[in-house]
């Protein structure tokens, strides 16, 4: 062997090492540290560590015991716990002795390898989710977000664990995507807001479940019948509207509410054009009053229809026929003349009894002084008109 004191050890240049972040401390790496030019005996030593960290910063202090090397092998080994999230790779400078020089230092690069050894993380206080009450079935809600600490984490089987009983709402297993499954029970006035836990799986481990918050928007919904009071049976069902024909001009005959599944609605009312609208002008609405627009003759009109249209805050509306019957009004008094004049002039040639039609089964006599008959009628069909015996 040729010993020459001054010659310097030089290590190889250019080594690199990669070591995942779940190796065990005291793992040995390879390849080995290892010198082009040595004599005598071999003394490896560390000069120094940095490292690069997850934003890519460079670290300077805290990582001299992360790596040692065998003083006689140049075997560089784990030192302490890695970690890929927190140091992505290190920079170890290092140099070789003979007893009687020193290398110059040499850079080893090693750059520690992800393992998926972190929980996903399901985004909390995720608030942001919107969904209009109207909404059709597999209408998109959004993305559940979610964060992974492991480099290149891939997220799968996405799963509502909770709060999702009706079924309103699904996840895409793959995505994370919300949409709306079955929108049958989806409705404002039932159900304001859904909180769904949510988890998801990063191919090794299921995140914590975490609560994600869904609002639904109220829609307006149309009125769905309308109602007029006072003609209610003793269960609150429509039942016949009457009217009696002695009601005056102006009378109110009642007042309209609708069936409206939007709370706190408000609605107007009108008589509208349409189907039923035959004796509209027979009637007027204000501020959601019906009232009578004229004197009504059982002789002449016995039933009418009315349409009436409600109309929502929002301009939705609903219409409906309402059927009104004119009744005769037996409380009418009779009323007639005292003379009559036959005389053919237009004026006064019959007896006229007034409201007599209302009492179809009356009977009318007349007779002279003498109480002899001069005329009778059942009802009072015909008018007496002063003849007697033709």
């Amino acid at each position: 062997t040729i010993v020459n004191d001054d010659i310097l050890p030089v290590v190889t240049p250019g080594i690199a090492i990669n070591v995942s972040e779940d190796a065990a401390i005291t793992t040995m790496l390879s390849p080995v540290v290892t010198a082009d030019v040595l004599s005598g005996t071999a003394n490896w030593s560390i000069e120094s560590i940095s490292g690069i960290d997850n934003n890519g910063n460079v670290v300077t202090t805290g990582l001299d015991a992360v790596f040692t090397i065998g003083a006689a092998n140049g075997v560089i080994s784990v030192g302490s716990a890695l970690d890929r999230e927190t140091i992505v790779s290190y920079t170890v400078t290092v140099t070789l002795s003979d007893g009687s020089n020193t290398s110059n230092p040499e850079t080893v690069a090693i750059t520690v390898t992800d393992v998926n050894d972190n929980d996903p993380v399901v985004t909390p206080n995720q608030n942001t989710f919107v969904l209009s009450d109207d909404a059709l079935d597999e209408t998109s809600i959004g993305f559940v977000q979610a964060t992974d600490a492991d480099e290149n984490a891939t997220f799968s089987n996405w799963l509502i664990v909770s709060g999702n009983d009706d079924g309103v709402v699904t996840i895409d297993k793959a995505t994370g995507e919300l949409s709306v499954g079955d929108g049958t029970n989806l409705d404002f006035d039932l159900t304001p807001s859904y909180t769904l836990v949510v988890t998801v799986f990063d191919g090794a481990t299921t995140s914590a479940p975490v609560e994600v918050f869904i609002t639904v928007i109220d829609t307006n919904d149309a009125p769905t019948d309308i109602t007029l009071s006072d003609f209610n049976d003793e269960d609150g069902n429509p039942s016949t509207i009457d009217i009696l024909e002695s009601v005056s001009v102006g009378a109110s005959i009642g007042f309209f509410t609708s069936t409206d599944v939007d709370l706190n609605d408000s609605h107007t009312y009108t008589l509208v054009d349409g189907t039923g609208d035959d004796h509209n002008n027979l009637f007027s609405i204000t501020n959601g009053e019906l009232f009578t627009n004229t004197l009504f003759d059982y002789e002449s009109l016995q039933n009418t229809t009315i349409r009436v249209r409600s109309t929502d805050a929002a301009g939705e509306s609903f219409d409906k026929v309402f059927e009104i019957s004119i009744l005769q009004d037996f409380t009418l008094e009779i009323e007639f003349a005292n003379t009559i004049t036959p005389n053919g002039d237009g004026f006064n040639d019959v007896w006229i009894i007034d409201n007599i039609v209302n009492f179809p089964e009356a009977e009318v006599v007349i007779t002279d002084e003498k109480k002899n008959v001069i005329f009778s009628s059942s009802g009072y069909q015909v008018p007496f008109d002063g003849s007697f015996n033709g």
